[in-house]
């Protein structure tokens, strides 16, 4: 049975709300070995930010959920973005790995918590059949992305430095929470019941013994390893390798046939 439902939040708001996840990975691609020249650091050190930005993202969702259903989706949201600005803003001023690895946790707990408060707002303000058509234009945000925040990463990167993506990131995410602050409701079913333990460990059981969720969140994590692979080697490949310039280093044009066979799928 289907919750009381609030406010109904525009589809608009979700699609801007949901580009910070796909931006926090895909927009700096390009700049990875101006990244670890500039911090002097061994290139393996750069590559597992994006790890550590995906561990944060994951991780996170065990508290974000409950928090959107003890204070809301908006202040979930909100509170998200203010650590993604932050995060950004770190990382832009990092010279240190370590201060920059400090930065992508903040960013991907960011991350994790507008994805949350995105995809529940979702469920909140449409019917279950409407819900399924408006997960599909999320998704397909997700997957444009990556084809086109190279290359506004790879033209910043090269005519400023590899700083203005985590400033751009900082400035987009800043523009979002203007808009949310001003038109974004509070999506929460009133009659949602929040547990008194933020995270219940108990409630995950049934999940976690169901084998076909095992076994499709297997398959997942299989395809999103390969695609982090992918990301994290490309560049180098792409400009160190082949010598390849951060504007036209093609990591925007090589990703557009990925993001087709997941608009397809």
């Amino acid at each position: 049975m289907r919750k009381t439902m609030s406010r109904k939040a525009p589809l608009y708001l979700f699609l801007l709300l949901i580009v910070v996840s796909p931006m926090g990975i895909d927009i700096y691609l390009p700049a990875l070995p101006q990244m670890a020249d500039n911090l002097s650091t061994p290139m393996a050190n750069i590559q597992i930010t994006i790890t550590i930005f995906l561990a944060a993202l994951g991780l996170g969702q065990l508290l974000a959920g409950p928090l959107a259903d003890r204070y809301g989706r908006k202040p979930l949201i909100l509170g998200g973005l203010a650590l993604y600005i932050l995060g950004s803003l770190v990382g832009s001023l990092a010279l240190q790995i370590e201060i920059l690895w400090f930065a992508r946790v903040l960013q991907g707990l960011g991350t994790c918590a507008v994805s949350v408060g995105v995809m529940s707002g979702v469920r909140d303000s449409y019917s279950t059949e409407k819900t399924a058509s408006i997960y599909s234009y999320i998704n397909g945000v997700i997957c444009v992305i990556p084809a086109l925040a190279p290359l506004v990463g790879g033209w910043l990167s090269e005519t400023w430095s590899w700083r203005a993506t985590f400033y751009f990131m900082a400035g987009y995410a800043l523009l979002v929470t203007f808009i949310a602050t001003l038109k974004l409701p509070e999506t929460r079913p009133s009659n949602t019941i929040a547990n008194e333990k933020l995270i219940n460990w108990e409630q995950y059981k049934p999940i976690l013994q169901n084998s076909t969720f095992r076994f499709n969140a297997g398959l997942v994590m299989l395809a999103m390893a390969i695609i982090i692979a992918f990301v994290s080697v490309a560049p180098v490949r792409l400009m160190v390798e082949l010598g390849m310039s951060q504007r036209l280093s093609h990591c925007g044009l090589v990703a557009t046939p990925l993001s087709i066979l997941w608009l397809r799928s």
